[in-house]
């Protein structure tokens, strides 16, 4: 085992304590609410994370890379959804990644989409498995929930002799522009309450659907009531969470599972700042620079300190209030940094230092890319 003080910096290091914390709250939650668990895996992208994210069942994820989806697979994951509208490479791809498995569905938004699965045959007479992406309000993909070329969609696929309904799926991703946790409530409400209203219709015109999926990690950290009438939740960011999260009120900052740590690397009085051997290449810069007061990140245990702005591998940091006191912080003093984004400062390293009761007991190493 190796202390926090042997590794070379920049580097991200996960607190395992804190990840099986998250991920068994969000499983009791959902066990609670009488809904099931389809963890996303975008932010760790790991096998190791994806083990505790699903109870160690290995079974219903959700991916946005076919990197992901071949990893998975060939880790012994079940019952997946790729959830990115298609194009046709990536449909030709796919179709050795659905007969590969029992269960790994598309996500589809518009009759070109049906059409290229329909085009697409698959061995033995398998049908494709899809699940419907609904516009509930976030305006991203999806088909308009509240649109009649949606429903009309809906029955084409249900017609379809070679492509099955598995579900309706939406993604909150509205929900990270909230600003109060009772916000995301009510966002969740009228969200969840449009998935119904639409999946109901489908029902009174005979077509069954029979998984209706929705979230993010802030809707499904703080699920409205009428949540326990979905199906399954598919939040990704929980694993680890991050400063976003606790801003909205997802989390409480020891929720927060993964940490970058840098050195001090220069002392700068004339200019009132010290400089940090970590850059954008290392931390993500999407920070929300009027909200959060710490800047670029969140220094552990250093209220005082904020990353006032990065380079690609340096970081400048002063006092918030007062003159900096450098002689607290030493060239080679190693800083812990909460992130802004965990999924985007994840996506930087090529290896995650295991934290275990203060000591690195393990590496993990995340799948990379978009296609393997």
């Amino acid at each position: 085992m190796a202390e926090l003080s042997c590794l070379p910096t920049p580097s991200l290091v996960v607190d395992l304590n804190k990840v099986t914390q998250n991920c068994e709250r969000m499983l009791q939650k959902c066990q609670e609410l009488g809904v099931k668990l389809r963890p996303h895996t975008k932010t760790h992208k790991t096998l190791q994370a994806g083990e505790i994210s699903t109870g160690n069942r290995k079974h219903g994820l959700v991916v946005s890379t076919i990197a992901e989806a071949k990893y998975f697979i060939n880790g012994g994951f079940t019952d997946i959804i790729f959830a990115q509208p298609p194009s046709l490479n990536k449909v030709e791809v796919c179709t050795a990644l659905v007969e590969s498995i029992s269960k790994f569905h598309m996500l589809i938004d518009n009759v070109q989409h049906l059409q290229m699965l329909e085009d697409t045959k698959l061995a033995n007479g398998k049908q494709w498995s899809v699940f419907l992406d609904l516009d509930c309000g976030y305006g991203r993909t999806g088909a308009k929930w509240d649109s009649i070329k949606t429903f009309d969609l809906a029955r084409l696929i249900h017609q379809s002799e070679s492509v099955d309904l598995a579900g309706l799926y939406v993604h909150e991703g509205n929900s990270y522009n909230q600003t109060s946790t009772g916000d995301v409530t009510k966002l969740s409400d009228m969200t969840a309450t449009r998935l119904l209203e639409f999946s109901d219709k489908l029902e009174k015109e005979g077509i069954d659907c029979p998984v209706k999926s929705m979230g993010s990690t802030p809707s499904c950290s703080l699920p409205a009531e009428i949540m326990s009438r979905i199906t399954e939740f598919h939040p990704g960011n929980y694993v680890f969470y991050d400063l976003q999260q606790y801003y909205i009120g997802s989390c409480t900052l020891d929720d927060i599972a993964c940490t970058v740590i840098a050195r001090v690397i220069g002392h700068y009085p004339d200019r009132g700042h010290m400089v940090m051997d970590c850059g954008w290449t290392a931390l993500d810069n999407q920070s929300q620079m009027s909200k959060c007061v710490t800047g670029h990140g969140c220094i552990v245990g250093e209220p005082n300190l904020r990353i006032d702005s990065m380079t690609q591998e340096l970081g400048k940091i002063s006092a918030i209030n007062g003159k900096l006191d450098y002689e607290k912080y030493p060239i080679g003093t190693i800083l812990r940094i909460y992130p802004w984004h965990a999924c985007a400062t994840a996506s930087l390293h090529e290896v995650y230092h295991i934290l275990s009761d203060g000591a690195i007991v393990d590496q993990w190493r995340p799948v990379k890319w978009w296609s393997a």
